[in-house]
Order: structure tokens, then sequence, then C-alpha cells
């Protein structure tokens, strides 16, 4: 009892102890941003000083609570599992749901634990203090480990616009990208120094883009590296600042340490792209994008779509109340109808003498809208859905009505969009 009667105060204990020094930290806060009015990058202590510190530690501390909070919850069901079984309570099989995702999350936890172990706690120097829009950003990344079997690294720069709507549990966050550029590190450029790794950071910033800014929404510039390596691969995400200042977009020349190692983009070659047919005709230029093209993600939506599917109907058999299988069902319709157009959905997009034909087919042709000679205004690469970690691209033509129409989709590298794009703008007459 006396345990109990502990462990009880220690909860709102902590509760109130987070609460003190959210406030006085937030009043900490509050002070250093009025005295650095025009300079906000001086508002945060690792920007202050240049070096922003990975968060790998702390995130691999949550993952472990979150873990265990869960497992904690969610096993008891295995206790009780046989004996509602013997009851006839067949659909006591949905809750096997939670101890299998407590099952991943633990999994999750020990993979970001060995990730911790093997690189410790890396470290972004800056060397621009802020990234300039308009200009560039240059740093560099210490990783206190040494792996001499690294053949490159992957570098992605991306402005990121962070909702958070709600309240309690009701609260949610959405992030929205609004800019990503990808580079590679070589070999030749990482250096190996008394136990360390050292990788150049550079990207070039767009003009237009909005500054690092707190609060709701936030606008958040983020560095991801990543390298396949043998056993655990390594990964690390840092916050940097980003802003417009008086010398942005200065023409003194700026070294860059990885552009001679970046593929460039041939205007004069299509890029090889899986499932999109590119050819040019005589007066311009036809791009083909075709049905079933993204395989992994069509895989990854079928296995999802036959879990949905498979709870669904044991809902069903099971007799579980009407209003479960109806939603479930609903949102199966959903899953369906993305699966079919995954697998059959097929783009044509002709492209000569000043206009763009675009012709939608589901097996058929069922959609076709075309752009007339001088109503082009422009055509570009849209950041489209996310699945998992990799960002896809659609390619839009904007008509002097304002109309916008979607002319081929499910583009995985950047550049490949943007070369479409340019070529079809290019055969528009723009």
């Amino acid at each position: 009892m006396a345990g109990f009667a502990l462990l009880f105060l220690a909860f709102p204990s902590g509760f109130l102890a987070l609460i003190i020094y959210g406030y006085r930290r937030s009043r900490t806060q509050a002070a250093v941003a009025a005295e650095n009015l025009d300079t906000p990058w001086l508002c945060r202590d690792d920007w202050t000083d240049g070096v922003v510190r990975s968060s790998g530690r702390a995130g691999m501390i949550g993952l472990w609570i979150f873990a265990v909070l869960w497992n904690a919850i969610s096993s008891p069901i295995l206790f009780v599992f046989q004996k509602e079984w013997e009851n006839g309570n067949k659909a006591i099989l949905i809750g096997l749901l939670f101890p299998l995702v407590g099952i991943g999350l633990l999994v999750a936890a020990i993979r970001a634990t060995l990730r911790w172990k093997r690189f410790g706690k890396c470290e972004l120097h800056l060397d621009t203090l802020p990234g300039r829009n308009g200009g560039h950003f240059s740093a560099r990344l210490k990783i206190p480990s040494v792996v001499y079997t690294i053949q490159k690294a992957n570098l992605r720069m991306a402005c990121i616009r962070r909702t958070t709507s709600g309240s309690g549990k009701n609260r949610s966050t959405h992030e929205s990208l609004l800019w990503e550029e990808k580079r590679v590190v070589p070999r030749q450029v990482i250096s190996f120094d008394q136990g360390d790794m050292n990788l150049p950071v550079f990207f070039h910033l767009p003009k237009g883009q909005p500054d690092t800014l707190d609060g709701n929404p936030a606008i958040i510039w983020r560095i991801e590296a990543t390298a396949d390596l043998p056993g655990v691969d390594f990964s690390e995400t840092f916050e940097v600042p980003v802003f417009t200042t008086d010398d942005t977009g200065s023409t003194r020349p700026v070294h860059d340490p990885l552009a001679e190692y970046q593929d460039a983009l041939d205007v004069g070659t299509a890029p090889s792209v899986r499932g999109v047919r590119i050819h040019e005709t005589p007066t311009g230029v036809s791009v083909h994008f075709k049905p079933a093209r993204n395989p992994a993600a069509i895989f990854g939506l079928l296995v999802f779509t036959l879990i949905w599917t498979g709870i669904m109907v044991a809902l069903i058999k099971f007799g579980a109340p009407l209003l479960f299988p109806i939603v479930w069902g609903l949102f199966d319709l959903l899953l369906i109808a993305g699966l079919v157009t995954s697998i059959f959905h097929s783009v044509r997009v002709e492209a000569s003498d000043g206009a763009i034909t675009i012709r939608h087919e589901l097996i058929v042709p069922t959609v076709t809208r075309h752009a007339a000679a001088g109503t082009i205004t422009s055509v570009e690469a849209a950041i489209s859905t996310r699945s998992g970690n990799t960002q896809y691209y659609r390619i839009v033509v904007h008509t002097l009505e304002g109309r916008r129409y979607h002319a081929g989709g499910g583009l995985k590298e950047k550049r490949d969009a943007v070369w479409i794009a340019e070529r079809l703008a290019m055969a528009a007459g723009l």
C-alpha cells in the first residue's frame, strides 16, 4: 500500500515539475527573444554556439518509454485470451493487434539503441549561421565513430510546415513539405580523424521559402543524414536555422564541396524513370505514365488492404456491433479503390505547338483535359503524397483560367519530375 501511495504521488508530482520547468523555460526564452529581435537564430543555445546536437538519445529514450507503456497497457489481453476464446468470444482476436504493435515498438526501440551505441552523439557544426534563403547552407557533420566500409552518405534538406490542432487526447500534429533537396556525399570527401568521421554538408537554398518560425503553425528546416552500412545503418536528423538576411542573394562565389559529385541534369537527355516512357515527337514531346509503375508501394497497399479486409470479415463473422463493420467497410472501399487506381491508372501527356493534352485511362480512356495554346501559364513539378520515407512528385499544368490539370505523378526523384515539367513547358512554348 505504501509503494502504491508513493507511485500515485509520483505522477502528479512529475507533472507539476514539468509545468514549473516549462513555465520557467518559456519565460527565459521570451526574454532571450526580446533581446534578439533582429537575430532570432540566436534564441536557441545550440544555434548560438554553432553546434546542433543530434536528438538520437532523446528519441531512443522516448521510444523506450512509449514501447514500455504500450506493452504494459496491451499485454493483459494475453492473460485473458484463452479464457475469452473458450467462452466463445471470437472477437478477442482483434485485441491481439495491440500486443503485435507493441512487439514492433520494442523492435524499433532496440534498433534505436543499437544505432546510438554504434554512432553516439553526432554534431552538426554550422559554417553558415544562419542558412540564408536565396543563398546557401553549409556545415560539417561530425560522427564519433569510424566505419571504413562506408561508400557514401545521403543528405536531405527539407522545409516543413508543422501544424498542431485539437487538445488533450484529440491533439494531432500534421507536417506538410514545402521544399526539399537531396545530395550525395561520396567517400572521397569523407575524412577520418581520431575516431571521428566528418562529412561536408552543403545546400543551395531557393528564394521565396519561409524563415524558421516557432509557434503554430511552425516552420522547420531539417537536415537528414543517412548511410547504408553493414549491421546498423546510420540515420540522424537535425533542426537548423534558415532566415532571410541582408546579405541573402550575395553574388560572391561560394565553394560547394559536393558539386562535382552530384548527377548533372542533362536537358538534352530524357531521364530513365521506371514506368514512364518519354518520346520526342516532330512537334513536341509525349510522356506516358504507365499503370502499376510503383510496385513496392502497390505491394504495401495490397498487404494493408488484405489485413484491413480480414479484420472487417472477422467483425462480421463474430457478430460485432453493426457500427464497426459499417465504418470498417467504408474505409475498406477507399483502400480497394486506391489499390485499383494504383494498378490500372495511366496518364498520357501530349505537348506540341503550344498546347498540352492529358488523357487519363483506367483500363479504358476515362478523362481528357486539353489546355490550348496561349492559355498555359506554367508547368511545375509539385510535391505529392508521401509513403514511408519516400516523397513522390507529380506534374501540374496551370492555365490562365486558374485551372490546375494533373498530368501524371508517382515520381520518386524530384530531379526527374523537374526535367519532365521543364520539357513539357518548352513544348508548350514557355
